[in-house]
């Protein structure tokens, strides 16, 4: 089993608490990672200037992920107004960044970085997967559910989105928990016979 998250090598350990998983892929894709230096010194650029341009827009928090950056706007008053500060203050950057939105949170990656459906593809490879089931609940999954593998690879969305490419929807949390709670156990039943 593997998780394939947004959230930045720190905050990753407490979140997955003692789950049986494989692997860990965490910043959108891009740790663990090849050449990331490059990546690093980008969005080192990035946070300064966006720090500069967004300091006047009160319910701003920049979230520095190493690698990535994630502009929250959930503590702004007016979270169309922060939304679009933020927008416009990536545009104006003198490097090449990927905007990949996310809930009341506007993440920056490096345009050449690699997302979710690039690690998702790269860990089948190494781990010779011939299907894989991705399931997951925000923008940033659309990465993986757009890969175009039928028998491939099943995607799930929890929770509504008024578009998505997955394959098929669970309604909340409590869904996705009893699914992988089904898939643990067979895992653990087959591993027995």
């Amino acid at each position: 089993m593997a998780v394939i998250s947004g959230a930045g090598e720190g905050r990753r350990g407490a979140r997955l608490g003692d789950a049986p998983v494989n692997h860990v892929i965490g910043n959108h894709g891009l740790e663990p990672g090849a050449s990331l230096e490059e990546f690093e010194d980008e969005i080192t650029q990035a946070r300064g200037l966006l720090a500069e341009s967004l300091s006047g827009v009160a319910g701003v928090d920049l979230e520095d992920k190493r690698y990535s950056l994630a502009l929250h706007y959930r503590r702004s008053r007016n979270k169309r107004v922060a939304r679009a500060a933020i927008l416009k203050a990536v545009e104006e950057l003198p490097m090449a960044m990927r905007v990949v939105p996310g809930k009341l949170v506007v993440n920056v990656v490096p345009a050449r970085a690699p997302n979710k459906g690039d690690a998702l593809l790269e860990l089948r490879a190494a781990e010779q997967a011939d299907t894989a089931l991705y399931v997951g609940d925000d923008v940033t999954d659309e990465d993986v559910f757009k890969l175009d593998q039928p028998g491939r690879l099943v995607t799930v969305r929890v929770g509504e989105a008024r578009a998505s490419g997955a394959a098929y929807f669970l309604r909340n949390q409590q869904e996705m928990d009893r699914l992988l709670a089904k898939l643990v156990a067979l895992r653990e039943k087959n591993a027995t016979t």
